[in-house]
């Protein structure tokens, strides 16, 4: 609780009690009884403005707050700071496309330039060691205590999986997208190293993934915030 709302509770409290007291006066005898009412409504209401000052003193519900506030901002930004590489090949409508280090950017991305350049139903070829590094950063936000649970949820786009390698697999090696999480410098594309996800993730699945927890993000901070956070997404 605020303090301000801590203090109008306080002074709400003390109107009733001096309300009550007078109405018990104005309503009864003046004797030992109305006295002995008096000192237990005095009593009970001491006993919650107590109660209040000790909550509002330790103010649990909003060092927890505090605390998601914090891990989610941190997600956000670990989020926004992933840079993806992506190799696109068709082979039989021979398209070969490349781009460069893009961050998780609406903007950068630009979905519909890419939507017209790749196929969003191909499928998503990883380097393990690559994808292993990144997804323990991912893993730790999502076993963070603190993380709001619907947050946790629309991070499982990504998360372990068992990894098929596609060398021999002409169903994979001649329409797939390569991406690299956060490596500039991966210059190998030799098929040998990429791997498919056990379900054959789908680029729609990671790049939408990715928007709908940004998404997700925005609207968990716009729900616990008396303004729109109005975030650069």
């Amino acid at each position: 609780m605020s303090k301000n709302f801590t203090s109008i509770s306080i002074k709400l409290i003390i109107l009733a009690y001096f309300i009550v007291t007078i109405l018990i006066i104005k309503e009864s005898y003046f004797d030992s009884t109305v006295i002995k009412d008096i000192s237990l409504i005095t009593s009970s209401f001491c006993t919650l403005i107590i109660a209040i000052l000790l909550f509002d003193r330790f103010d649990y519900r909003k060092k927890i707050f505090d605390k998601k506030l914090d891990i989610v901002l941190s997600l956000l930004e670990d989020l926004k700071s992933t840079s993806i590489m992506l190799l696109y090949v068709n082979k039989p409508k021979e398209i070969w496309y490349a781009a460069g280090s893009r961050i998780i950017d609406k903007k950068q991305l630009n979905i519909k330039h890419l939507k017209e350049t790749i196929d969003f139903s191909c499928c998503v070829l990883i380097q393990p060691s690559n994808f292993a590094k990144y997804l323990r950063k991912i893993e730790l936000y999502k076993a963070n205590p603190f993380m709001p649970k619907e947050i946790v949820k629309s991070l499982n786009f990504i998360s372990h999986c068992p990894l098929h390698a596609i060398e021999d697999d002409t169903k994979y090696n001649s329409h797939y997208i390569q991406v690299s999480f956060n490596d500039r410098d991966n210059k190998n594309y030799s098929l040998d190293s990429w791997y498919r996800t056990a379900d054959s993730m789908t680029f729609e699945i990671l790049i939408m993934g990715y928007i709908n927890c940004l998404d997700n993000i925005e609207k968990w901070i716009n729900i616990h915030s008396n303004y729109d956070a109005d975030l650069n997404l």
